[in-house]
């Protein structure tokens, strides 16, 4: 005999659509429905979604066009402008004040030329050459005469500069490392470059990095022999764990060697060479201002390092033939 059946007829479970649209609770069977009324924002989300992401692209087109990167060629801007030495590139005798300064003065010669010129007709030449990159990275040398093993060349009197160096990068658009060192800081020694970078500065330059026994030879004509006496003399010539206070300075901040003005051969920054003992490996000469004193002397190398490595404490300096 079949069971009956207590629930009530379907037809009863069936709303009206004004119900429906009021949110009532369909039973059907044994599952309840809500059909709430669709609000405008869930019948127009798909509309909204495609117009958010256009705008959004819109937006990306728009600031890619227009973006401007911050380290543009600072250098080049100043040129414009017709500042022959910009700050970008300065250091020592081209320090801001300076260049402030020796502004001023070069407006009032070049004014008082322009005015002989109008009364007397004759061609005065420029009071200064415009700025020239490649004779900033060379800086200042000094000649290293020639011994039983090695002939003479020029070298650097300082190390090489993070001003110089940001010079170089902006000019040949190469990577400069910002993340590791302060272009702010641009009279320090440039480090945390790796060999190969060293080398394609030097070679921009018009130089080379100094081999092992050039570096030797101009340390034995800065000291005027083969060993630093005492620490006295190394706190004097040189930036190390003693003195340092844990940080680079400036580059030519310490004494120079005791015969010939070659500054922070010793200390502040070990120095990329050349040469190494084998492939992949090179030299690093001089110690850092982290190198306890009694390990500064001549012969001092730290350790041979990868030719693709970066550190703080190793920087560079340029010989000329």
């Amino acid at each position: 005999m079949k069971k009956s059946d207590n629930r009530e007829p379907t037809h009863k479970n069936i709303l009206s659509g004004n119900e429906i649209n009021a949110g009532k609770n369909v039973h059907i069977g044994d599952i309840y429905y809500n059909s709430p009324k669709k609000s405008w924002l869930s019948k127009n989300s798909t509309t909204l979604l495609s117009f958010l992401a256009i705008g959004i692209i819109s937006s990306g087109i728009v600031f890619f066009i227009f973006y401007k990167n911050p380290r543009q060629n600072e250098a080049a801007k100043a040129q414009e402008k017709g500042d022959r030495y910009p700050d970008t590139v300065s250091h020592f005798s081209n320090t801001p004040v300076y260049l402030k300064t020796r502004g001023a003065m070069n407006n009032t010669k070049e004014s008082a030329n322009a005015e002989v010129i109008r009364e007397e007709g004759v061609n005065i030449p420029p009071p200064n050459k415009p700025f020239d990159l490649k004779a900033f990275l060379k800086g200042e040398t000094v000649l290293v005469p020639g011994n039983g093993q090695a002939t003479a060349f020029r070298m650097n009197k300082y190390e090489v500069t993070v001003g110089q160096y940001f010079a170089f990068c902006q000019a040949t658009n190469r990577f400069f490392p910002h993340e590791q060192v302060d272009t702010a800081q641009r009279d320090l020694p440039m480090h945390s470059v790796s060999w190969h970078d060293a080398n394609a500065y030097c070679e921009y330059a018009g130089g080379r990095l100094p081999s092992k026994d050039e570096w030797i030879q101009a340390a034995l004509l800065s000291t005027g022999n083969d060993s630093l006496p005492d620490n006295a003399e190394k706190n004097r010539i040189s930036w190390n764990r003693g003195n340092s206070n844990g940080r680079l300075h400036p580059v030519g901040s310490s004494g120079r060697g005791s015969s010939v003005e070659l500054f922070d051969l010793f200390g502040n920054v070990e120095e990329w060479c050349a040469d190494g003992p084998v492939e992949g490996l090179r030299f690093t000469a001089g110690g850092s201002y982290r190198t306890p004193p009694e390990y500064l002397n001549i012969q001092y190398d730290g350790h041979p390092v990868r030719k693709n490595s970066t550190n703080k404490v190793v920087g560079f300096r340029t010989v000329f033939d």
